[in-house]
């Protein structure tokens, strides 16, 4: 695969198809338990309701909005190295910036190269700093939201009824179709 052909696999990862897919084979699963469930049909709605209620907890889009104000600030920061302001002096990564930019302003001619460069720099501590917090944001939104002890329970009961096989891969048709992509993962 040559992605400089193929650039829609710079902005698309996954393919269209395989939702249309997943949301087909979700909508028949769903539906054959249900038939399997009898009366007791109402417990895949309460399941499907908790676990659908997370999906559209975090948004993708507020995830990657908070993204980019965490890199924001450490772009702020290198500007303010370079310009020599030493306003964001307390700042945690500002002593890791200065370093890589003092050492290496003379080997990048243009500004953006270099506050690149220096983001790159501290990239592996500041992501897991950051990604830290996000993650524990994210878990501490959804522990409120999501009773996961009842969740287990009423997963115990259908797999009784359905079976685990068939709960299984409804678990999985519902990550493939309403958890695309994942609040954590479009924070990184």
């Amino acid at each position: 695969m040559n992605i400089f052909i193929e650039t829609q696999r710079f902005y698309v990862g996954t393919p269209l198809h395989t939702v249309i897919d997943a949301d087909e084979n979700f909508l028949q699963l769903a539906s054959k338990i249900r038939q399997e469930l009898g009366e007791r049909a109402f417990k895949l709605d309460e399941y499907l309701s908790i676990i659908l209620n997370a999906a559209n907890l975090w948004s993708v889009q507020q995830a990657s909005e908070e993204a980019e104000v965490d890199f924001a600030d450490i772009r702020f920061v290198c500007m303010d190295i370079i310009d020599d302001e030493n306003a964001l002096h307390d700042h945690e990564y500002y002593p890791a910036l200065k370093e890589y930019i003092d050492k290496n302003r003379s080997r990048f001619q243009d500004r953006y190269t270099l506050i690149i460069m220096a983001c790159a720099a501290v990239a592996p501590e500041f992501m897991v700093c950051m990604a830290e917090r996000h993650f524990d944001s994210l878990a501490e939104e959804y522990n409120k939201a999501m009773d996961v002890v009842e969740l287990r329970h009423i997963y115990r009961e259908l797999t009784y009824a359905a079976g685990e096989q068939d709960v299984e891969r409804l678990n999985e048709l519902i990550k493939r179709r309403f958890f695309i992509s994942m609040a954590g993962d479009v924070y990184l």
